[in-house]
């Protein structure tokens, strides 16, 4: 779901700013709410991009599994800045 999130943040940011960034679906799938198991719903993955948004791939260019992602998500967050600026306003 993380994957189908980047990619839906990807495609409003093109057509509404006109710039093609590539977004990190590490990003999302390390910085989870809850539930920390494998897997995610998309309402989670959405959830992120509102609340907190998604940094550049280039930033977080990670693509692992949990736990591994959520250990690399907390030892790298110091170095991952303007991800609240790629927020959505709302989903349904």
């Amino acid at each position: 779901m993380a994957h189908s999130a980047s990619e839906i943040a990807e495609t409003f940011n093109l057509m509404q700013n006109k710039n093609n960034k590539i977004f990190s679906p590490g990003f999302i799938y390390g910085k989870r709410y809850q539930y920390k198991g494998t897997g995610m719903y998309l309402r989670d993955a959405l959830k992120t991009l509102q609340k907190i948004g998604i940094c550049e791939y280039e930033q977080f260019p990670y693509n692992k599994e949990v736990p591994e992602i959520i250990q690399l998500f907390e030892d790298n967050i110091d170095k991952i800045n303007d991800y609240d600026k790629n927020r959505i306003s709302t989903y349904f």
